[in-house]
């Protein structure tokens, strides 16, 4: 049974792909792009096989990468210090291993950082001192209920709204947690070419899923844009970052490391990316950053 638009809740879909990973639908309204059949992938509670898989996935893709998961979060603090100016008090939404906290601690050691993580597998690893500084429930709506409203000058969702069931419904307990004047860092894939992107990564992953497990929205830059807007938060920044300018991103996301070395087809094209600006010429990045103001 068709659901309502994740974005703007609008009742009217149609088909965007087809692929043997499932179907991705288009919001003909918002132009939002979710997959409908994929969303078991996301309930951690008491997850089913489908999501104990997924962190099994992401622990492996941690343990094999962590200077790159540091150097990918070095980045991100970087840009947003670069255009608003170092922050106070930072609650990351969905920190995984909170390696944005690490980065933090590097170049702004007096911020204070608050992470959320409702995926049980990935907080159980974390050691004791990180423990201390992440929220762990089996819901964001449980774990932002344990957070102050009107607290913080800087929430980070860093890759995480495309993993959410109901992206509007969480931005706006978000927003709430906001001072007066704060800011909230938006990160997601860009997906604006999705159907050759999907060809593309069959070609660099073999063996792989058509996309990312878990990954149940896909966006594009107006869609982003728009639900922003809907929560009534006025965008202060919006970027389509291509892949030469994050390296880390593309190690991580061919696997870390160690594939990253092994796939010749995935470094061929990433040094031809490098070596030219054909992601500028063709307007295309591979993420989608968003900064906004409450």
């Amino acid at each position: 049974m068709p659901q309502d638009c994740p974005f703007c809740y609008s009742a009217t879909q149609r088909v965007y792909c087809r692929a043997p990973s499932g179907t991705i639908l288009e919001c003909t309204a918002c132009r939002g792009r979710f997959a409908q059949d994929r969303r078991g992938e996301v309930l951690l509670e008491d997850p089913p096989a489908t999501s104990a898989a997924i962190n099994r996935q992401y622990l492996a893709s941690y343990a094999d990468a962590a200077e790159t998961e540091l150097d990918i979060a070095r980045n991100v603090v970087k840009f947003i210090v670069d255009l608003v100016g170092p922050p106070a008090k930072v609650l990351e939404v969905g920190c995984g291993h909170a390696e944005i906290e690490r980065a933090l601690q590097e170049s702004l050691p007096k911020a204070e950082y608050t992470g959320i993580e409702i995926s049980k597998a990935l907080f159980d690893s974390l050691n004791a001192g990180r423990k201390a500084r992440i929220i762990h429930a089996p819901t964001l709506e449980e774990a932002l209920a344990r957070v102050d409203d009107g607290n913080y000058d800087l929430i980070i969702m860093h890759h995480v709204l495309e993993h959410l069931p109901m992206p509007a419904a969480v931005l706006q307990m978000v927003k709430g947690k906001l001072r007066s004047g704060g800011r909230l860092f938006i990160e997601v894939p860009n997906e604006q070419w999705k159907r050759p992107l999907i060809l593309l990564r069959r070609l660099v992953k073999r063996g792989g899923d058509d996309w990312f497990p878990g990954h149940i929205n896909f966006f594009t830059r107006g869609p982003l844009e728009g639900l922003v807007r809907s929560q009534g938060l006025k965008i202060v920044a919006s970027r389509v970052v291509p892949a030469a300018d994050l390296p880390a991103l593309v190690v991580k996301m061919l696997g870390g490391p160690r594939a990253y070395r092994k796939n010749l087809v995935g470094r061929a094209l990433f040094e031809v990316l490098r070596a030219t600006r054909i992601e500028r010429l063709l307007g295309y990045g591979i993420s989608l950053r968003c900064l906004a103001q409450n």
